[in-house]
């Protein structure tokens, strides 16, 4: 049984064709964890991890476009 883990852990996954929509999920649980530890009440929290995914996906979406444009010069 050990050895299966060793060899499970030593392959990497196979997300080669879906790697960058990865980010979505990463991107809401770092908001949802982080807000939920910033704000002063339960009903904040959504609303105010809405606001901090959207700019995290934003900022992303533009050093993506900008990393792009500056390889096509």
């Amino acid at each position: 049984m050990p050895l299966f883990f060793a060899s499970f852990l030593g392959e990497p996954l196979p997300v080669a064709d879906y790697w960058l929509w990865l980010a979505f999920p990463i991107c809401l649980a770092i908001s949802v964890v982080y807000k939920t530890t910033k704000v002063e009440r339960f009903g904040e929290i959504f609303p105010a991890a809405a606001v901090l995914f959207v700019s995290m996906i934003g900022g992303l979406a533009l050093v993506t476009i900008a990393l792009w444009l500056l390889t096509r010069l």
